[in-house]
């Protein structure tokens, strides 16, 4: 079972949440006391891994705590069931064979209420309610083979009979889930109807009726059909494991007192880690106090009693030692475990075989210790996992977060991870939809998508994340145009470059053009630089990617006002799919594909007679490559063009193509509140430095 959302309601400074989806991995951001932390403990006490339930006097939010029950809902998770599971639940009853997953919520009195998905309609438990089954177990009797002769034959009219007798002296609206006269005459005439079914030969209907039968059974007992669903779904629930609950792991374990307090239920957070690090090297700490006491033995008990602790150590230490290779690459280091009187010492040791106390390294490689072990373990127990973790990696070198965001990312591939951050370098900008940003408002924390959300502080670590890609091209411009790629910024460039000296309109000099990485970075990216009083323009392909990310930065309340462009709308045809090569005419581009692939192609040029009209240029030239052997590359494509098409003549381009051009910039020039005419500079394209600078890119 696999969590597909979250919700959170009613707890701390949480009024409602609203819902958030989960995949695989999900990081919260969001200020110092946004409620993060809020996040975590409800989920984790929702279905934790050690029971912890939850406190209405200490958890439910003060301002409104004149409005506290115990029948308040905390959490409401919606999950989605494997196939096995599934299966497993169409075995209580057949009409729950649709059902692929349930919305369950958790009250302050620890009570879980299932409510299934998509929701099954069951019948009322009367008469009135399994009439439709009567019905329909009456035509599949009436269609039962009764042609065999002898003692088996009349079995049909005899069944009939006894259907004939089913609900006799029971009102419409007597409830046959109670115990009660009227449920066990009811009962006692569906049995009838089975014990004569067994003398048919007509297996095929025998086993229509049996299941007719079953479900009217099954209508009538629902109360009961409905506990044991219940009882399924909260068993298969995924476990919390909040990595709070464990402290640091210490590099000395007293044995005979961690022994004591073990017994007692007494482990403290620390010693809740050693426990799990022993688990995971099948020590038994019992055993070794045991052989490392005196008492009532000889001195050769004694000696051999010593020397198998040691043996067990060791055997446990060649465990351990290879523990971090594949998570750990800030540094070759091992570790290593040794028994010393009553205490249990683990070492790191660096890769020149100096070794010092785990105390004495790095905090940030404790950290990492200590939480890889206990969620290696806690993932172990044969149940689904969700990791919670607050903060994770806070005192690790940016090197070694990308290392842990790895790790997590690894992790959860196998178990749903759920964690907070402050660090840019805990943020995976390659999938922004793992992210959710956590903000204040008037109704308490709310959860949201990076592009909806109206508290800019809350964006600081995205902003902080996304420095590094808008580095390059942002640079300290006011106005900004966002395109997908990189040979959006090389194409347009050039063109516009080419215009403004043949003195035609062309895209104002103050305004960046900067690549995003694509559709979805565009919209994160608007968001972001809107935020900042910055001018923003997006250029879209008008596909389903461009048209989803419009819809985000129309809806979004700090970038609603961003300029949002599609290629097409160059050529005012509202309803074609284009990207920027696209606006080149057809024949233009495909000598820059010929030319940038002359050596491949020789005399086997690329034509446009099976140009449709509304296919898009380059996925028909990346065909027609194909069919040759040749692989094809839009960069190589793209910076042909810029070194070919500013020794173009101007007056060689189409009308249209001009027109088109001019209007798209029209359009970009937007951005600008009183957008005036530039003075136009004519230079010859000889002298282009545009072209000058490009053309040394070649090379």
């Amino acid at each position: 079972m696999k969590l597909r959302s979250f919700r959170v309601r009613n707890y701390r400074c949480i009024d409602d949440s609203g819902e958030a989806p989960v995949e695989h991995i999900k990081a919260l951001v969001g200020k110092n006391e946004s409620g993060k932390t809020s996040i975590l403990k409800a989920l984790h006490k929702f279905n934790p891994a050690t029971p912890e339930p939850f406190n209405g006097l200490k958890e439910f939010p003060r301002r409104r705590f004149h409005e506290y029950e115990d029948k308040a809902t905390v959490v409401e998770l919606k999950v989605s069931l494997d196939h096995d599971e599934m299966d497993e639940l169409a075995q209580i009853d057949p009409r729950l064979a649709e059902v692929s997953g349930a919305s369950v919520t958790r009250d302050y009195a620890g009570r879980y209420a299932v409510e299934l998905l998509p929701d099954i309609q069951t019948p009322s438990p009367n008469l009135k309610g399994v009439f439709p089954l009567l019905i329909q177990l009456r035509g599949t009797i009436d269609r039962l083979d009764d042609t065999t002769l002898g003692r088996e034959g009349g079995v049909r009219w005899k069944l009939l009979d006894a259907l004939s007798r089913v609900g006799t002296g029971i009102a419409e609206e007597t409830d046959l889930s109670n115990a009660s006269s009227s449920r066990e005459a009811f009962i006692r005439q569906l049995q009838e109807i089975q014990v004569l079914l067994e003398k048919s030969t007509d297996e095929g209907s025998k086993k229509t009726i049996r299941d007719i039968v079953r479900l009217i059974l099954n209508t009538i007992d629902w109360p009961n059909i409905d506990t044991r669903i219940n009882k399924y779904i909260v068993e298969k629930l995924p476990v919390f494991v909040y990595f709070e609950n464990y402290a640091i792991l210490s590099g000395r374990i007293h044995l005979p007192s961690f022994v004591e307090r073990f017994i007692a239920g007494e482990l403290n957070p620390e010693e809740n880690t050693a426990r799990m690090l022993l688990s995971f090297l099948k020590l038994d700490p019992e055993k070794l106090v045991k052989l490392g006491t005196h008492e009532g033995k000889s001195s050769q008990e004694v000696q051999e009693a010593f020397d198998t602790r040691a043996l067990m150590v060791d055997r446990a230490a060649l465990s351990v030692s290879g523990l971090l290779a594949d998570i750990w690459q800030q540094r070759k280091a091992r570790l290593d475990l040794a028994i010393d009187g009553e205490y249990l010492r683990l070492w790191v040791a660096d890769a020149d075989g100096s070794r010092v106390e785990l105390e004495q390294s790095s905090k940030g490689f404790q950290w990492f210790l200590s939480f890889y072990i206990v969620f290696m373990m806690e993932s172990l127990q044969g149940k689904d996992t969700v990791l919670l973790l607050d903060e994770p990696g806070l005192h690790l070198h940016p090197a070694a977060q990308k290392d842990l965001l790895r790790v997590l990312g690894k992790l959860s591939e196998k178990n749903q991870v759920i964690y907070s951050t402050h660090s840019p370098f805990m943020i995976d900008l390659d999938h922004i939809d793992t992210i959710s940003v956590l903000a204040e408002t008037p109704k308490g924390t709310k959860i949201s998508e990076p592009t909806k959300t109206t508290d800019k502080t809350a964006l600081f670590p995205l902003q902080a994340a996304l420095g590094y890609a808008l580095s390059r091209g942002l640079y300290t411009g006011q106005y900004s145009l966002l395109v997908e790629n990189i040979t959006d910024l090389w194409i347009l460039s050039t063109i516009s470059q080419h215009f403004r000296e043949s003195s035609h309109g062309s895209i104002d000099d103050d305004i960046v053009i900067t690549p995003s990485g694509g559709g979805q970075k565009s919209a994160l990216f608007a968001t972001m630089l809107s935020g900042q009083n910055m001018g923003v323009s997006v250029l879209l392909d008008s596909d389903v990617e461009g048209i989803s990310v419009k819809k985000q930065l129309i809806e979004s309340p700090i970038a609603r006002e961003t300029n949002v462009l599609f290629v097409n709308d160059a050529t005012q045809e509202s309803g074609r799919v284009m990207e920027l090569e696209d606006l080149l005419p057809p024949s233009l581009y495909l000598k820059f594909v010929n030319d940038a692939y002359s050596g491949e192609l020789g005399k086997n040029r690329l034509g446009n007679e099976a140009l449709a009209k509304d296919v898009q240029i380059r996925r028909y030239v990346e065909a027609e490559l194909e069919k040759r052997g040749v692989s094809f590359s839009r960069f190589r494509v793209a910076r042909q063009i810029m070194n070919d098409l500013p020794n173009i003549p101007f007056s060689q381009f189409p009308p249209e193509f001009v027109q088109n051009m001019e209007r798209l910039f029209s359009y970009i020039n937007r951005i600008k509140p009183e957008h005036t005419a530039q003075p136009i500079i004519a230079r010859s394209s000889r002298h282009s430095s545009l072209r000058a600078i490009f053309s040394r890119s070649r090379s």
